[in-house]
């Protein structure tokens, strides 16, 4: 995206673009927290599904 503020002095420039970058970057963290967030839940339910599919699986064999 290219910002056109030549009538900006150059630190002020600076120091916009910083800030913007600075909240583009918290953002994008906070994204990626919710990703691991969401893949640790979706690992913990599948472990669960496997723990119980193998208990139905042991009791189908057994009673069989």
């Amino acid at each position: 995206m290219a910002h056109h503020r030549s009538n900006i002095p150059y630190q002020e420039q600076n120091d916009l673009l910083e800030s913007e970058l600075s909240a583009k970057t918290n953002r994008l963290k906070q994204i990626a927290i919710k990703i691991g967030d969401e893949a640790r839940y979706q690992n913990d339910l599948l472990k669960k599904m496997v723990k119980y599919l193998t208990i139905l699986k042991n009791y189908i064999f057994f009673k069989g």
